[in-house]
């Protein structure tokens, strides 16, 4: 397998965190069946977007990462945020 179509499968995870948020997040609130807990709506959000933040990490190659780790966290996070806004909307 050649680099390139390694790198394409690297971004696989990615897409399908962000196929299931947004599957989910479609569905009304109280469909899903949560546990009557103050919160477990918030733990639910960190837990899922904790898991997409994984996958993007995890899209970086390895020389990328240890050649700027600042900018890869950074571009993580802010492609977590952006896609968290566009997924209210």
């Amino acid at each position: 397998m050649n680099l390139k179509s390694r790198s394409v499968l690297r971004i696989v995870p990615m897409a399908a965190v962000m196929g299931t948020i947004y599957i989910l997040s479609a569905q009304p609130g109280d469909t899903m069946s949560l546990p009557q807990l103050p919160g477990v709506d918030k733990l639910a959000h960190t837990a899922i977007y904790g898991v997409l933040a994984l996958a993007i990490l995890f899209s970086f190659n390895q020389p990328i990462k240890k050649r700027d780790l600042k900018r890869v966290l950074l571009l993580t996070v802010s492609y977590c945020l952006v896609y968290g806004i566009t997924d209210e909307f």
